[in-house]
Order: structure tokens, then sequence, then C-alpha cells
């Protein structure tokens, strides 16, 4: 895991990824040169992160409104959910205008449907099906795109998932009044959808948010659960025996293979084309720290998005950060790093004393930090060291160790 931009701080900073602060991210899109997209709901604009790191304001102003424009000129009202096509161009959820914008990869923003009251939020909105000019919304979360340029959208307050042919005409793929149903079409039933993806076959998967679980939409329009038990929790289990709490944000690769946001358990979860769910990094604990996956801390994590070379992007809501986790080719969340450096750490949890020992006498290097990162203790050891613990806060801490270029990390409780 690694920090791609934010510092950690809300703000409205743009520059290098190390310094920029972001306020209230949501969506995320990655085009196929790597740019990443974010929006930013309290300042109502479109982000752009370049595969350099360098962030800057993509598309719209710092204040609620609607209109169409160029850049900074276009004006949104609590942008969400982002989907980017082949072609380059970004589809936003415009939750509080009901609306679909789309933007070019030159900065131009139209809309391509909903036709309801322009910043109504969820006191306004709509649910009728036809061109983009006279269908509407209510409070659409988010968009995904498939390679054909058809946009689905998850129309959080109407409890459906609707589809925008490329020409802007809109129609209900599947749901109506609130519920949990399996079945096709308008006979299925969703409570508040949210995070939205494609497959290349165009079946749509779904996070059916309150109802605990991930749905599938066929492109004729059947609906199915293909995982969670419909209870909020946390368990990594086969398909419907798995437990979430609070799913935010689906990506799909090319093998068909599922990486899940999982919000309040601060984890990102991963479902195999079997439908095994797993634990691919975070822990219970909201924090800020990067590192292999064992180790690393998220804190609120909601969309997420594949680039380019198969990494996920995540939007760490709670942190102000964008997010890597790298190496998915590897399958399966890692071994305790400490076990790598064959090194013993007891005991855990402590009150008073850590002793650290490992098996030769080479120079390492020790820190202990706790959850925010901060370096509460360091030191140089050969062999054998103990680390006094007794005068720091309780909570979980993060000890690393390094000896000739090999790392080691390992989670410890003081209690």
């Amino acid at each position: 895991m690694s920090t791609v931009a934010g510092d950690g701080r809300s703000g409205l900073v743009n520059g290098p990824g190390a310094n920029a602060r972001f306020m209230v991210l949501d969506g995320i899109a990655v085009d196929k040169h790597g740019n990443i997209y974010v929006s930013d709901m309290f300042y109502h604009h479109i982000r752009k992160i370049t595969p350099d790191g360098t962030v800057s304001t993509f598309a719209g102003g710092t204040e609620s409104g609607f209109a169409d424009g160029t850049g900074t000129a276009a004006r949104f009202h609590t942008p969400t959910g982002l989907a980017v096509d082949t072609l380059g161009n970004i589809y936003v959820a415009d939750r509080d205008n009901h609306r679909i914008r789309k933007i070019t990869p030159a900065g131009v923003v139209s809309t391509l449907a909903g036709s309801s009251t322009p910043g109504s939020g969820y006191g306004g909105g709509g649910s009728n099906d036809g061109p983009g000019n006279t269908a509407q919304f209510h409070a659409p979360l988010a968009v995904a795109v498939d390679t054909n340029g058809y946009v689905y959208v998850s129309d959080a307050i109407n409890h459906r998932i609707r589809k925008i042919t490329p020409a802007g005409v809109v129609s209900t793929l599947a749901g109506s009044s609130k519920g949990y149903q399996n079945g096709t079409g308008t006979a299925a039933r969703f409570e508040q959808p949210q995070a939205i993806t494609v497959d290349l076959n165009g079946n749509v998967y779904v996070a059916d948010v309150v109802n605990a679980r991930i749905r599938k939409i066929t492109p004729a329009g059947v609906v199915t659960t293909i995982a969670g038990d419909g209870t909020e929790g946390y368990q990594d289990a086969q398909g419907t025996a798995a437990k979430f709490n609070r799913i935010s944000g689906l990506a799909i690769d090319a093998d068909g293979i599922l990486y899940i946001s999982d919000r309040r358990n601060n984890r990102i979860r991963k479902m195999s084309v079997s439908g095994q769910v797993t634990t691919l990094a975070g822990i219970n604990y909201p924090g800020f720290f990067d590192g292999d996956t064992d180790v690393a801390m998220l804190n609120n994590p909601i969309y997420v998005a594949l680039d380019p070379a198969g990494d996920l992007i995540i939007v760490d809501n709670y942190n102000y950060s964008v997010r890597k986790l790298g190496g998915l080719s590897a399958a399966t969340r890692r071994a305790p790093a400490a076990h790598w450096l064959n090194a013993t750490v007891y005991p855990n949890p402590a009150s008073q004393v850590i002793q650290v020992i490992l098996p030769d006498h080479g120079l390492a290097q020790v820190s202990l930090l706790d959850i925010t990162g901060k370096v509460v203790f360091t030191s140089e050891m050969r062999q054998y060291l103990e680390i006094p613990v007794h005068e720091l806060a309780k909570g979980m801490y993060v000890l690393h160790v390094e000896q000739s270029g090999v790392f080691a990390s390992e989670k410890i409780i003081l209690e």
C-alpha cells in the first residue's frame, strides 16, 4: 500500500501529490494513460492526478451550481461517482443536480441525461425514463461505462439501476421500489444501491448497501445475489456466507476478479471468480499507514478503480488521500511480514516491554509507529532489543524492523 496523493489533512491544495489536499473525496476513475480523476464533494469539482502525482482541478469551481462549460467554468452540485470510457471521457454522477454529466479529455462539460430541478438535493429528483433531456434521476450516486459506451447508474433514492445509451436515452435495467428481491428487471428490489461496475461481458455488479449484499445483473436484467448474507459485519467466506459493513466501492478486472471497498471495516476485500471472498488489505482499526498489506491501514475507504497496470486505486476518505494497492497478481494477502525476517516479537499484547529477537548479530533498525504513522520509538539493534512501552497510550502500533535490506512488520497491541 502506498499513497498517491494527499498529505492526510483536509483542504484545497493542488501541486505535487505529497503536498496536495482534498476535502471530501468520493468517486474515482482512471483512464488508459494512468491519469486519476477524483470527485471532491465539498468543493463541487473534479480533480486530476497525473501519473507523476501532480494534482490539478480538472472541472468545476469551488461552489455548488449547475452549468455546462469548459474546465473551472462548469458547475456541479455534490459530484459523487465517476467512470471513464475507452475514449477518455469522464462520466459524473452529479448527485444533487440529479444529472449525469460528461467531461471530454479536454475538460468540456456537458449534460448527458437528467432534467430534475438542479440543486434540489434529496428533496427533488424523479424517475422518468426517456430521452436525456426529459429523463429523471433521484440522487444518482455511482456510474459505470461498458466497452460499447453504455452508461449504468446507481439511482439511489429510486432504488434502481438505470442504463443510458450513447445517444442519452435512459431506461431502467432493474429495480423499482426499495426492498430485497432477486428477479428480472423491475421485479427485482434494491435499497439505496451505490457502487457499480461492469465486466467485459456486460454484466453489472452493484453494491446494494443497505441490504449488505453484492448483486449481479445480466445484460437481460436478471438480478441475483453473489455475495453477502444481508447482515452487516466482517467475515471472509464463500459468496453469500460472507459479511460486509457498508460496501462502498467495486471494481472488476479482465479476469472477473471483483475488488470491494468495505468502508466501515476499513478493509479492501476481493471476490474470486468462484465466489470466495477474502481480505486483501486493511485491519479493523482506522488509521493512515502505508506498507505491506498485513499492516497497511485505511480510514473509511470508499470508491475504487483499477489503473492500466492492474493496481487498485482507492479513495481513502477520512485520510483525505488517494492510495494505491499494488501486487494484486499475488492474489492473496501476504503472511505476516515479521515472519519473513524470522523475527521473534513478544509479548503481544504488551504493557511494559516488547522484546525483539533476531536470528543473527547483523545491525538492524527498529521503529515503533502509532496508527497515524508517527514514530514513537526508534533504535538500532543487534539480535536482541527491549522496547519500553509502559508510558505509551494503549492501542494499536506497528513495529518495523529492517536488517540488510530485508523488512519485517507486525501489529502490536498495547494494553
